[in-house]
């Protein structure tokens, strides 16, 4: 079933509120990202100005964190269940030996993938959806031991940090392959794509197998959000 979510990175700040409640019919949810401006070289929201939005929605939430390190953010997240966190992949990353590690193809070092199920453990113990997001150049093969224990995996279709980017159509190729990793396997999490999304590619993608869409420029920086919405979902039954 495919679900649209608009990031609200590209709504009014000023008019969130009747923005939200505004489109909150015709969607599944909203997409909130929370950048730390280390992990990416932006500042947004932090915790209280989400949770602020949880309280004035019904709606699902879909929170982003493009953060250092995503542990104690958790924490400061009063969130519904069902609502869906995603933490990076890449924010465990930060010294040379993990780096290092990280090209030797399938292996992450059991150490950093017990860290990354922790995670993963703390999300689920909220009642939330624990999701994973890999940046445009992360190796799919880095996240194949994590995919049995998510509910979603979020592929970054632009570098991440800002909104209105160009997408970057290589990215393609890791959908079909991640599409074809899941069937094979019998695995139910989610794909995902953030970055970029358009009516000029969301029917491609949603063929291929997406079925979550974070999408921000092309509902809001269009006259009419309801009627974006409307027609990327219909894009998306051809």
């Amino acid at each position: 079933m495919i679900k649209i979510y608009p990031s609200i990175i590209s709504a009014k700040i000023l008019e969130l509120n009747t923005q939200i409640k505004t489109l909150e019919p015709y969607c599944a949810g909203f997409h909130v990202d929370i950048m730390d401006l280390h992990f990416v070289p932006n500042l947004t929201m932090g915790p209280d100005f989400i949770n602020a939005i949880e309280k004035i929605t019904s709606a699902p939430l879909w929170v982003h964190l493009m953060v250092d390190d995503p542990r104690p953010w958790l924490e400061l997240l009063k969130l519904k269940p069902s609502d869906i966190i995603t933490f990076h992949f890449e924010s465990l990353f930060r010294d040379p030996t993990s780096i290092k590690l990280r090209k030797t193809k399938g292996f992450i070092g059991e150490s950093l993938l017990n860290e990354h199920k922790k995670i993963v453990g703390t999300i689920h113990s909220k009642n939330c959806l624990a999701s994973i997001a890999i940046n445009p150049e992360t190796p799919l093969y880095d996240i194949l031991t994590l995919l049995p224990f998510v509910d979603q995996v979020l592929i970054m279709s632009v570098e991440p940090g800002f909104s209105g980017q160009k997408f970057i159509s290589k990215i393609m190729h890791k959908v079909k392959e991640l599409s074809q990793y899941k069937k094979e396997n019998n695995l139910s999490f989610k794909i995902a794509i953030d970055g970029g999304v358009d009516k000029n590619n969301i029917s491609e993608l949603a063929n291929l197998g997406v079925e979550d869409f974070a999408i921000a420029s092309a509902i809001f920086k269009t006259p009419n959000p309801i009627n974006a919405i409307e027609e990327l979902y219909g894009l998306t039954k051809k």
